[in-house]
């Protein structure tokens, strides 16, 4: 079901301590502020914790709210979430949780809105980094003996394919459709293709680049030793084990570019 939820976590409340004490106090003035945003209150329960600070849920028409507060750290976490379904109650949404946050007055108020209804592929980078991609429906999820695998419909993507949660491939990725042209080449074309990758590789292959940055360095330093010198020096030593490296690579590559060349053409029997 479509729908805005917003989440927020209050700190450094610089309000009067009282009101993060007081429960039965922001009962009467949080439904003030349900009904000044234009939603619809059908029900409200808090409590209030001995000596503390209080939780408590208003059950809405739209759907609910839901706050706890830690008088102790002069913060709460607070919840309201409206569904969108026979109408848009975004804005109503978000002036009720502004009403809130101006009430406390947080020193800081780290806030999230989360757009309810379909699905967000996340892909984690690291602990403090990564992604997000919006997909409409869930095609298929198969959990193998060994992974799981997922296909989404995205607006941006296209078909989108995951694997063990990491986005893999999708259908409007230049690889892709880079794929889906060449199986449709003749082979004469195909040869020609092939030829080209590698005249383009050899260009701008590493071993290339070694020299030209090898010829750099040596006019940076002023002067280009003889052969003799430059032989046993640990540059030439490492750029050599660059190029045997390099060559592997480009062996691999061009038996893959061969294995993708040979494909069938499409629609040809």
């Amino acid at each position: 079901m479509n729908g805005l939820h917003l989440i927020g976590d209050l700190s450094g409340c610089r309000c009067d301590p009282q009101l993060l004490l007081d429960g039965a106090g922001f009962k009467d003035k949080c439904l003030e502020f349900v009904r000044d945003a234009g939603l619809t209150t059908m029900d409200a329960s808090f409590h209030q914790f001995d000596g503390s600070g209080f939780t408590g849920t208003v059950v809405l028409a739209e759907s609910h709210l839901a706050i706890h507060t830690w008088p102790e750290k002069q913060g709460l976490t607070l919840d309201v979430y409206v569904c969108n379904y026979s109408d848009d109650n975004s804005a109503k949404a978000r002036r009720l949780f502004d009403s809130i946050v101006g009430y406390f007055q947080p020193a800081e108020c780290a806030r999230h809105e989360v757009e309810r209804g379909g699905h967000l592929l996340m892909e984690r980078l690291n602990d403090s980094t990564g992604f997000y991609i919006k997909a409409g429906r869930q095609i298929g999820d198969w959990q193998t003996r060994f992974q799981r695998m997922q296909i989404y419909e995205t607006p941006h993507y296209g078909k989108i394919f995951r694997l063990d949660g990491y986005n893999m491939t999708s259908e409007k990725e230049e690889f892709v459709s880079a794929l889906s042209w060449v199986a449709g080449l003749s082979p004469e074309e195909r040869r020609r293709l092939g030829e080209g990758v590698a005249r383009t590789v050899d260009s701008f292959s590493l071993s290339n680049t070694a020299e030209d940055a090898l010829a750099l360095y040596e006019s940076l330093i002023g002067r280009k030793p003889s052969r003799k010198t430059i032989e046993p020096s640990p540059w030439t030593s490492a750029r050599k084990r660059v190029e045997e490296e390099w060559k592997i690579v480009r062996n691999i590559a061009h038996a893959a570019g061969q294995a993708v060349l040979s494909l069938p053409k499409e629609g040809k029997g």
